[in-house]
């Protein structure tokens, strides 16, 4: 009989080595979900769940391994078990249904981020009674960047404009799982993305912590730049 054939008639069927706990997540870790994204890959989360779990993954993998030897021991096989030990573990690795990352990230919440319209609106500037550029001006840029027609939801743009102070980035905030944003094929990324719905499109001033942000009915496609 094949020899991996025969190992497997005494390890567990059923083989998880990691517990994710429903309260452990990877929110106070945008740090790596954001290395993730940009690097387009899940390498590093990967790297850091098998640190976090390395201690829990050696005692199952011990208790599994104890169990095996035992099986064999009843079979008088335990010099087998010595002799096979390597390839034991290794079928124990395949046999193992649990994922540290898809837990974490099934009992995550979804992540807030910005798409940056490349558009910088000019506001109030200080010390000064005139603003940067009227806001005609900035309703124009406003419009060409979600490629509005004049007159498309100019109350809610004007709102936008005359209540973010101090100008700043255009930006639309939307919320989502953040591997959601990685590619399944790392050479070849997302070419667009898209947002639909009531859409959230702000002006955020980072420097000044100010802004002001309003939703509109928009369904858009722009260039995905990770």
């Amino acid at each position: 009989m094949n020899q991996t054939l025969q190992l497997t008639d005494y390890i567990p069927q059923y083989v998880s080595l990691y517990y994710v706990d429903y309260r452990d997540d990877l929110d106070e870790h945008e740090d790596i979900q954001e290395e993730c994204i940009r690097s387009n890959n899940m390498e590093k989360l990967y790297e850091k769940a098998y640190e976090w779990y390395e201690e829990q993954e050696s005692s199952n993998m011990h208790d599994y391994l104890e169990e095996t030897r035992k099986n064999m021991e009843a079979d008088n096989l335990a010099g087998e078990f010595e002799k096979y030990e390597d390839e034991i573990r290794e079928l124990i690795y395949d046999r193992n249904d649990s994922d540290p990352v898809k837990d974490l990230i099934r009992n995550s919440s979804v992540t807030n981020f910005f798409y940056s319209l490349g558009v910088e609106i000019s506001g109030y500037r200080t010390g000064c009674s005139l603003r940067g550029e009227s806001v005609a001006m900035a309703c124009h840029k406003v419009r060409r960047a979600l490629h509005l027609k004049k007159g498309q939801f100019d109350e809610k743009i004007e709102e936008l404009v005359e209540n973010a102070t101090y100008g700043g980035e255009l930006r639309i905030y939307f919320n989502a799982m953040f591997d959601r944003l990685i590619s399944k094929d790392p050479e070849n990324d997302f070419k667009s993305i898209r947002f639909h719905g009531n859409v959230m499109v702000a002006i955020a001033d980072s420097r000044n912590g100010s802004g002001h942000h309003v939703r509109i009915p928009l369904d858009i496609t722009f260039p995905f730049r990770m």
